[in-house]
């Protein structure tokens, strides 16, 4: 079986290619039974399809994708080295994963990470745990692949994720969709619109909470209480407007606590939410 698993990741080039053109180790076939799957496109990756079985994949790819150092994430990297990853088990006294009829199981990292840097682009290996396994010890699998990318020059480390029961996560999934929203469609006229009145109404407010500068920047231009909420909510995910994750309403922080990433004014609005729309 394991043979035959080699032959058929070799032959559908699964863990090549970089952003539009990586192949997963993990087809959605491959996933029977999995827990709530997460099935999207994301333009950080080139616009290509991602699945990802579980919260808690789902939760560390999400807090990977909004690092600004973030290139490239690839799910499920195949380790399809198998004669070596059984002898680094050997070296470290530990069980390697197997097949039905005993043969090696090719070992997965769950997600690896182009991340910008000084010296150029470096890699970061990350296999996600469930927060309910912290207090355990590694596994013989994650112990294999930690000492794997060790030799390899490659930081590994190991996740423990709670899913989506955080408000951070919560938030970011949200933002998720309005940031791809925006990369795949554009801003609109009416949409520029509204975010320069929510960017005027920050300039001049200090106390007021997020949402009542929405209400009030849209009272003052005339325009519907929801396009400037939406509006807050497309500044935030364009990181024009940096706000914390760890909060149970995200509107209902004091513009006190909020940072404006950019210099205001109508130009300069729209040039930094194009490039952060593309970055």
């Amino acid at each position: 079986m394991s043979e035959q698993r080699i032959a058929l990741f070799e032959k559908e080039g699964r863990g090549t290619g970089h952003g539009a053109t990586y192949v997963p180790g993990r087809a959605l076939r491959d996933m029977p039974g999995a827990g709530r799957l997460h099935r999207f496109a994301c333009s950080r990756c080139g616009g290509r399809q991602i699945v990802l079985p579980s919260d808690v994949e789902f939760a560390v790819f999400l807090l990977e994708y909004w690092d600004p150092f973030t290139l490239d994430l690839q799910e499920h990297f195949p380790l399809l080295e198998v004669e070596k990853t059984m002898w680094l088990a050997t070296l470290l006294g530990v069980t390697h994963p197997r097949l039905r009829d005993g043969s090696p199981a090719i070992l997965m990292t769950t997600l690896m990470v182009s991340k910008r840097s000084a010296g150029g682009p470096r890699w970061v290996a990350i296999d996600v745990v469930s927060s309910h396994e912290a207090q355990r010890s590694p596994s013989d699998a994650n112990r294999i692949k930690s000492e794997y990318w060790r030799r390899r020059g490659i930081e590994h480390r190991i996740e423990y994720s709670t899913g989506l029961n955080s408000h951070k996560a919560m938030h970011l999934s949200s933002l998720f969709n309005v940031a791809e929203s925006i990369v795949n469609h554009g801003i609109s006229r009416s949409q520029r619109s509204a975010q320069r009145a929510v960017l005027n109404q920050l300039k001049v407010r200090t106390g007021s909470s997020l949402l009542v500068l929405c209400h009030q920047a849209a009272d003052a231009n005339g325009l519907a209480r929801a396009a400037c909420v939406a509006a807050m909510r497309e500044l935030i995910a364009l990181g024009i407007v940096e706000c914390s994750f760890d909060v149970p309403v995200l509107l209902s922080q004091k513009r006190r606590d909020v940072r404006l990433r950019l210099p205001l004014g109508g130009a300069n609005v729209e040039r930094e939410a194009r490039n952060a729309a593309s970055r």
